[in-house]
């Protein structure tokens, strides 16, 4: 397969460039951090008691990810018969947002406050969440695409989950410096959250301070 792109191999420079670095970690708590603040910024008044439920919300969060994890897994481990411990060791990041949703929704009705509103709030913050989080996935090399011949996709080198998979498979040796190019979902990801963060902020503006159409209204 042909080599990518310009902008493939540009990508794979700003890649190369945090290899080394713990970004996917850094990345993390980043998201973590900023959907956080940035949800205390647009709760304040009458609204600050919803703030506690979105941090308890996390919680829900790291539940929700390890159990879409284990329902994932469900089918291979009934097929296989491997044992229990198969059905552990991985999280997915849908199950964490749906997690933090259900999670944030039912602790703002405990606090009596309603649980659209607090919804409406949260809903430009989860974009922010969802694009950090993918960045340190595209920097950890996880939760790649497909092999493409875009001229965007991306290889990534030895000791990324994606080179162990395409060795795996014999798709690439081991001493191969590079994964064959893939499609980079984790960005496209990002920008799928830098969309949901622009289109709640939009929706927030032509609703206007009255609330048009009332709270989860479009």
């Amino acid at each position: 397969m042909s080599p990518p792109g310009s902008l493939g191999l540009a990508l794979e420079g700003v890649h190369a460039a945090g290899r080394g670095l713990p970004l996917w970690m850094a990345c993390q708590v980043a998201a973590i951090g900023a959907c956080a603040l940035w949800f205390q910024a647009r709760s304040r008044g009458e609204a600050a008691r919803l703030r506690p439920c979105l941090w308890l919300s996390f919680g829900g969060a790291a539940a929700g990810a390890a159990a879409l994890g284990v329902l994932v897994r469900l089918p291979a481990w009934v097929g296989t018969g491997q044992g229990a411990g198969a059905l552990f060791g991985g999280v997915v990041a849908y199950g964490a947002l749906g997690g933090l949703v259900a999670s944030f929704a039912g602790l703002a009705r405990l606090r009596g406050a309603p649980a659209l509103e607090g919804l409406d709030r949260l809903a430009p913050c989860l974009g922010a969440l969802v694009v950090l989080g993918r960045l340190g996935c595209f920097f950890a090399g996880c939760d790649f695409g497909e092999v493409s011949p875009a001229p965007w996709a991306v290889r990534f080198p030895p000791g990324t989950p994606a080179f162990a998979e395409h060795a795996a498979r014999g798709l690439v040796l081991s001493g191969d410096h590079r994964s064959l190019p893939v499609h980079p979902t984790q960005l496209y990801e990002a920008l799928l959250g830098a969309l949901v963060s622009a289109s709640a902020l939009i929706v927030a503006a032509r609703r206007g301070p009255g609330g048009r159409g009332g709270p989860g209204a479009p």
